[in-house]
């Protein structure tokens, strides 16, 4: 389902999709780049009020690669490299798990362009193989400013750009995302305040500039017979598809003026725009929504390779030794116990279960141990495994790292920040240590330790 975030003073934080993998299992979506932001409130509202609630939340971010493939044939573009999963039984707005060339996918069908679309979720290492295999069919890149295009003139709205912080879903139309039948949810009771339900409140309209030739101006406002504003261009394009100029507002009244002539001001002169709904393209929605026909085409004999080069060569200085490791499985435990204090590594039948907090830890190893699980996420592609030994690690981990390693026990494990990365770090010895670090922030770590090698020789001597 498509869905919104509201704050508790009901105004728009975000939106997404969401998709209930099992009973007890829901994978989350949130606009591009608002993941940690969106994981810190839902994170500050378990823990702050309903903190009675037995959910866990895990982040997938970094697991993850995720490919947007969209258009009419979107559908014989995917099919030859799908092991297990049938396209012609999924429906817009629902995922499929199943297998990829062999690797485990989640494919979603869901669409901001307005044509018939998929999502792709593939483990972030095999993502650039999977891509260059999509493109051999035929596909081709699209970037983010066709993708306003598409998605404006569908009506969709983007985070940040059609809202401003003061924006409620029935401003933007979207009151058919509310469960009125549901007690309560986080900013219910603000949109019964006065100000929410007021008539007259600037919502979402659409705006035809009266000449063609014509594109608004985002930012420009919407000006009436005296000095105020009375809303503003929140997007405007021009479209391909329609041959003419479009734009998105918010104008008070919104909904109330649609036929009606607004003046628009630009920089150096004042145009007029008709007001009409904010859908121009295929209003009924049926390019998103068509049935997707069996497709008899044969399956790719392709092989999915990770596409990411191979992990850096061993760096080697002054006794110091990093290496990358290879790949292996990993998943994040959450327990119903309270497991306070236990910040060390256990080891058994090839497992290592790092306990990284009271309830939260990281295992190691092919399959999870024996352990009361209330949440068990495969996150086998969120980090990648870095190892540096040798008689002066511990210090060459210290000119980035704020931990104190003198009181860091063999064994020891903990979250801590190596620069600006979120890394896990594990004493393996006196000597050697084991460390997990964001995938995307490898390249960076790595170029932090190159650094503290070859630039504090007098910490290393």
């Amino acid at each position: 389902k498509y869905g919104l975030m509201l704050g508790e003073d009901g105004f728009v934080m975000d939106d997404g999709v969401i998709a209930r993998l099992a009973p007890d299992l829901f994978h989350v979506t949130t606009t591009t780049g608002g993941a940690a932001s969106v994981l810190h409130h839902m994170e500050d509202y378990l823990q702050t009020e309903f903190s009675a609630l037995k959910v866990w939340l895990t982040s997938t971010t970094e697991h993850w690669a995720c490919i947007a493939l969209q258009g009419p044939r979107s559908a014989d573009a995917l099919a030859p490299f799908l092991d297990d999963i049938d396209l012609t039984t999924m429906p817009h707005l629902s995922v499929r798990e199943g297998n990829f060339l062999g690797v485990p996918a989640r494919v979603f069908r869901v669409s901001f362009t307005g044509e018939m679309g998929f999502e792709i979720n593939i483990p972030a290492r095999f993502g650039r193989a999977a891509w260059d295999l999509l493109r051999e069919t035929g596909a081709v890149r699209y970037g983010t400013e066709a993708m306003h295009v598409l998605r404006a003139e569908k009506g969709f709205i983007v985070i940040g750009q059609e809202t401003d912080g003061t924006v409620i879903p029935d401003d933007l139309g979207l009151n058919w995302t509310i469960s009125r039948a549901k007690p309560d949810f986080v900013g219910k009771r603000s949109l019964a305040r006065p100000d929410t339900v007021r008539t007259g409140r600037r919502q979402l309209i659409g705006l035809l500039s009266d000449d063609p030739g014509v594109v608004l101006e985002e930012g420009a406002h919407l000006v009436g017979a005296g000095p105020v504003s009375l809303g503003h261009v929140t997007s405007a394009y021009f479209s391909t598809t329609l041959k003419r100029p479009i734009a998105l507002a918010l104008a008070a009244g919104g909904r109330g003026r649609i036929g009606a002539r607004m003046q628009v001001q630009l920089l150096d002169r004042i145009v007029t725009a008709t007001v009409v709904e904010p859908v121009f393209y295929d209003p009924a929605g049926n390019a998103m929504t068509r049935t997707i026909e069996p497709l008899t085409g044969p399956r790719s004999g392709a092989v999915l390779h990770p596409a990411d080069g191979g992990p850096p060569k061993p760096l080697v200085c002054a006794g110091v030794t990093l290496t990358a490791l290879p790949p292996a499985r990993k998943f994040c435990l959450r327990t119903p116990e309270d497991r306070t204090n236990i910040l060390r590594a256990e080891i058994r039948e090839g497992t290592a279960t790092l306990w990284l907090g009271p309830n939260e830890a990281l295992i190691l190893g092919e399959t999870a141990p024996e352990i009361t699980a209330a949440s068990l996420v495969d996150v086998s592609d969120r980090t990648a495994a870095l190892r540096i030994e040798g008689a002066k690690a511990g210090r060459c981990i210290n000119a980035y790292c704020p931990l104190d390693l003198h009181g860091f026990a063999e064994g020891s494990c903990s979250r801590t920040l190596f620069g600006k990365a979120e890394i896990v770090l594990w004493r393996l010895n006196e000597t050697a240590f084991h460390i997990e670090v964001p995938r995307s922030l490898l390249p960076y770590v790595w170029a932090c330790f190159e650094e503290a090698l070859r630039e504090f020789p007098p910490l290393l001597a």
